[in-house]
């Protein structure tokens, strides 16, 4: 999202469509487009999201279980990913995730 506030095509973390596409079932995930230009990462990313949007955990594990039934993978190394997801979910941050 930060790097589409610098090509100004939004002007807020507001304007990101992700609560639209969540509640219309669309696939979304949460991306760096290019950390050395846009000065960011993916946890940086999912910080403004979380914030912005009020996400819950459930959300927030949602968008992972997305990135990785998504990704251009063998299904065994995502199978891998959801258990390692499962196990590590609980580790956030509690003063940043709502429950």
């Amino acid at each position: 999202p930060t790097s589409n506030l610098q090509t100004k095509s939004l002007k807020t973390y507001q304007d990101v469509p992700l609560r639209q596409f969540m509640e219309l079932g669309i696939p979304v995930t949460i991306n760096s487009d290019n950390m050395t230009v846009s000065n960011t990462n993916v946890p940086l990313e999912l910080k403004h999201m979380v914030e912005t949007f009020s996400l819950t955990k459930k959300e927030i594990k949602g968008l992972f279980l997305t990135s990785i039934n998504h990704a251009f993978i063998e299904e065994k190394d995502k199978e891998k990913l959801r258990k390692q997801l499962d196990l590590k979910i609980d580790e956030f941050d509690e003063r940043l995730i709502k429950r």
